[in-house]
């Protein structure tokens, strides 16, 4: 059944658009289409992509290493949890608008990219990782207290294996976060590259067949990323 789902869809914003009888409002099924295939012989679609990718994998990278990184000394000593968390429950409650807006004064336009996804995906990194920490099993925890190795080895051989689960449960939630939070950053920073350059062109041209493509190709991207993501997760 699940699989008429999509014929519905288009049959009924077809037909919508047929009524309307305006591209501009909604526009048809095929002016979609078209829009798609004519972002496919533009190289400044690929260098589009390439330019968000970068973008979300650098600042997925940081957010998790930097969650990790303070997710151990938050489980090692109370008072760095004590601090760090009033810290993370203030990221989470500030609005993304308020980040691009404050970090445009501040910063650079491209540092701001990276701020703004960091600020969004290192709270989700920080909990759940720490919440994999608390969660390990007290017996174990006594048997590292036992043979007192070093913490690096601590990490590597007990803490990673054992959290496992938890940072692929937040890889799992960030990547299509991250992809919908940098699209939007690039759109209200005016980015020089990246595909929200090419939403906030396809907007201000009021050409509503491309910018429903491009959020066509971020929905296959996502889709695509976490199909990868979920095939490499099997085998490991």
């Amino acid at each position: 059944m699940k699989k008429y789902v999509p014929i519905f869809f288009i049959l009924m914003w077809q037909i919508i658009s047929m009524i309307v009888n305006n591209s501009i409002i909604v526009p048809s099924i095929l002016e979609i289409i078209q829009a798609m295939c004519s972002y496919l012989t533009q190289p400044k679609f690929y260098m589009s992509i390439l330019f968000t990718m970068q973008r979300v994998i650098i600042g997925i990278v940081i957010s998790l290493l930097l969650a990790f990184i303070l997710g151990i000394f938050s489980y090692k000593n109370r008072y760095v949890k004590e601090i760090v968390e009033p810290i993370v429950s203030f990221l989470q409650t500030i609005p993304q608008i308020s980040y691009i807006v404050i970090l445009l004064v501040w910063c650079k336009s491209e540092v701001a990219l990276y701020v703004i996804l960091l600020f969004m995906l290192f709270p989700i990194g920080y909990h759940n990782i720490l919440q994999g920490l608390e969660n390990i099993d007290d017996d174990l925890v006594d048997v590292i207290i036992l043979y007192h190795q070093p913490l690096f080895f601590n990490i590597r051989k007990v803490y990673l294996p054992m959290i496992k689960p938890y940072i692929m449960a937040t890889l799992d939630s960030i990547i299509p976060l991250s992809i919908k939070v940098i699209v939007m950053s690039e759109i209200f920073v005016s980015s020089s590259q990246g595909i929200g350059r090419l939403l906030y062109f396809a907007r201000v041209q009021i050409d509503t067949a491309s910018i429903l493509a491009l959020t066509i190709y971020m929905v296959l991207i996502i889709q695509g990323l976490l199909y990868i993501y979920k095939i490499i997760t099997k085998r490991t």
